[in-house]
């Protein structure tokens, strides 16, 4: 393994395991036991136990779920600092927050046919102005 790619991986693990511990904090600051979070979310503790030790990261499809019950932006559950806006224009806060609520709604939309949509090989978000059908 070359030095970069030994820095890279300390860089992943440090990741993991910075966000592992915040997890721990915002659970253990509502006073929840790691099986509350885990019904909460409706995954295992023993899932959640991986997460909060840096094991392995939660899919993108639980990190929304994840901050909502926890009650911080994904901002501050993936960096841990809250999300100002600063140096967004007011336009491309609005277009962000349009992005992230369509981006929610893709991963929490179930087709009718059952297929989850997150098993789809391509999607699409059209944005007014912005190469959509109303651009």
């Amino acid at each position: 393994m070359t030095i970069r790619a030994a820095r890279k991986a300390q860089r992943q693990q440090d990741t993991l395991r910075d966000l592992g511990q915040r997890i721990v904090r915002l659970r253990t600051a509502r006073g929840w036991s790691r099986a509350d979070l885990a019904e909460k979310l409706g995954i295992s503790p023993e899932r959640l136990k991986k997460w909060e030790h840096g094991k392995n990261a939660p899919p993108i499809t639980l990190l929304e779920p994840l901050a909502r019950v926890l009650g911080v932006t994904l901002d501050e559950l993936v960096t841990g600092e809250p999300w100002s806006g600063v140096g967004l224009s007011a336009e491309d806060r609005v277009i962000a927050a349009i992005c992230l609520d369509q981006l929610s709604s893709l991963l929490c939309f179930q087709r009718a046919d059952g297929r989850d949509a997150e098993t789809e090989s391509e999607s699409s978000i059209d944005l007014p102005g912005h190469g959509g059908p109303e651009a």
